[in-house]
């Protein structure tokens, strides 16, 4: 009689063992994905959270940047307020698109109090600056400038309080060649009208507060004022001149 040979049974794993592996895998790798995905969350929320020394840092390089690229020619057509500011400033555009290299541009800061914004909009010159006309009747009838609208970028979020004065130092007047001259308190406006020239510098003083319901970790607000000087060569004038050209609007600081 024949035996046929027995085929003994491999070890492997049976359905309910896999079904209890695969389990346990699915647990293991949700607890992983989420324990990722909070560090993940977190990680991004402390990069793009609330930094205010950073913003205002951010804000006051490219302000201090355009003041010192200021174009002289054009600072008659420069002008302010409290708080907005326009100036014509020979330096890079934000707008990446507009190629490498320094342009003409009129550059309008402006704050937006309820939104809390400090915003810079940018605009290419297309013509030639005129120069500066001599006469009122000159003034009346200037020509336009062409000027191709770009982009508005929010600079500084949070921006509860934002001010803009206007700085100017007076030439001492020299009395005698004997002494040496005395210092003269420097002249302080609240706003910069056209043909008044560029100021010597821009007094900027801000407040930069956390947004309601965003506050993570402890974050308190951040205040500021400093003095940006403005970079062009322009003639040095004395108080007579100055008081002359200012008028009865300026301020001084008390």
């Amino acid at each position: 009689m024949k035996h046929e040979p027995r085929f003994r049974s491999k070890a492997g794993f049976t359905l309910a063992e896999m079904l209890v592996a695969a389990t346990m895998l699915s647990i293991v790798m949700t607890a992983v994905y989420v324990l990722f995905h909070s560090a993940t969350g977190t990680w991004r929320a402390a990069e793009s959270g609330f930094d205010a020394p950073r913003d205002a840092r951010f804000f006051l390089e490219q302000f201090q940047r355009e003041c010192a690229n200021t174009l002289l020619q054009a600072e008659y057509l420069c002008e302010g307020d409290d708080d907005s500011l326009t100036l014509f400033v020979l330096a890079e555009p934000l707008d990446v698109e507009k190629g490498e290299g320094r342009r003409l541009m009129r550059v309008e800061y402006a704050w937006n109090r309820n939104r809390g914004r400090v915003t810079r909009e940018e605009g290419y010159v297309e013509s030639a600056i005129p120069a500066m006309p001599a006469t009122e009747q000159e003034r009346r009838r200037r020509e336009r400038i062409k000027i191709s609208r770009g982009q508005r970028d929010v600079l500084l979020e949070g921006a509860a309080r934002f001010g803009l004065r206007y700085v100017w130092y007076p030439m001492p007047e020299v009395k005698s060649l004997q002494e040496p001259p005395q210092p003269e308190e420097p002249i302080y406006t609240d706003r910069l009208e056209p043909y008044w020239g560029l100021p010597d510098a821009i007094e900027v003083t801000l407040r930069v507060e956390p947004e309601a319901g965003r506050q993570q970790v402890e974050e308190k607000p951040f205040e500021l004022t400093t003095l940006v000087p403005v970079r062009a060569p322009r003639q040095t004038r004395t108080r007579a001149m100055l008081e002359r050209i200012l008028g009865r609007e300026r301020k001084d600081r008390p």
